[in-house]
């Protein structure tokens, strides 16, 4: 990677990998720290757009100030396409290094790519599989003991109850009715108006929504259950969705997600999308919206890994 004049940044992959590597080597410092955070254009010449700046003071190496500089505010803003670019100034006295965040803050390359007509198609088919069989559903999962799930949020949540709970994809409200029990206060979300008529009938504050098209509150929750949901997400969107989750989080709040895996394909099974990835491939791009794992296990718990098709993970958006 080098910087021309005039803010041009020209990529080159080898030399980003190489800078990673570094960071891990480099010896403390300690100083005055200031950053300035930049949204970068396309390749293969980066125009520089700067969108936040901040501030760190103690003893640092590259990768601490990198972690303090992460857990800002100013540094986690929304870049949309764009990617990461921070230049590092030590004790006032100019630019002394240039810090790109190119591959770990910029989305992963989607599985698929998908034109604006078919990600609305796959939006209305797979809607309309859980519309069509709302009452099958409730009667089929109302007895499903995701216990393990619930468990793993409400340990890991940032204060005591009641919490402010994020239910995503609440379908009937099953999980709704056990965070209350739990003495938290909830609110669901789903895109099927039969699930939200069915979850405000047990007199729940529901939200219909299309997961592709998010309406979230800056900093409204302290979690998020996003329980068998987020894998109807396409890649291509997903960074953005997980972004805007991020974004409806206080700092430290946490996100437990639980999607079937799968060897990193998406395909439509009858009216259903559904993405199946790797733990790494999902890891990738959870952290870079914003998020460090807390703790992941396979599902159901008590069988051999070939038995577990369920991934769950539990993230604290930083």
């Amino acid at each position: 990677m080098t910087v021309g004049r005039a803010g041009e940044m020209v990529w080159a992959g080898e030399e980003q990998r190489s800078w990673s590597r570094q960071l891990q080597r480099a010896p403390l410092q300690t100083g005055n720290y200031s950053g300035r955070l930049f949204r970068l254009g396309p390749r293969p010449k980066f125009h520089r757009e700067e969108v936040g700046v901040g501030n760190y003071s103690g003893a640092s190496s590259d990768s601490v100030l990198g972690q303090n500089f992460h857990r800002e505010s100013w540094f986690r803003r929304d870049c949309g396409a764009g990617l990461r670019y921070v230049e590092v100034n030590k004790d006032g006295a100019g630019v002394s290094w240039c810090w790109a965040m190119l591959a770990a803050m910029s989305d992963p390359r989607p599985l698929v790519d998908l034109t604006p007509a078919q990600l609305s198609a796959l939006v209305r088919s797979t809607v309309s599989h859980y519309e069509q069989r709302a009452e099958a559903f409730r009667a089929g999962t109302q007895d499903h003991d995701v216990s393990q799930n619930v468990d793993a949020l409400l340990r890991y949540l940032p204060g005591p109850a009641p919490q402010r709970i994020l239910d995503l994809g609440c379908g009937p409200g099953r999980d709704l009715s056990t965070f209350v029990a739990r003495g938290h206060a909830p609110v669901g979300l789903d895109g099927a108006a039969a699930f939200v008529a069915m979850a405000r009938a047990g007199g729940f504050e529901v939200w219909h929504q299309d997961l592709l098209a998010l309406d979230l509150p800056a900093a409204r929750f302290d979690g998020i259950f996003a329980n068998a949901v987020l894998f109807h997400v396409p890649t291509q969107e997903l960074g953005r969705v997980l972004r805007e989750l991020h974004r409806t989080l206080v700092t430290g709040g946490v996100l437990m997600c639980s999607n079937p895996r799968g060897p990193d394909i998406e395909r439509v099974q009858g009216l259903r999308f559904g993405s199946y990835l790797t733990l790494e491939t999902w890891s990738s791009f959870v952290t870079a919206a914003g998020f460090e794992l807390i703790e992941h296990y396979f599902r159901p718990p008590g069988r051999p890994r070939e038995e577990q098709p369920w991934l769950a993970t539990v993230w604290r958006a930083l």
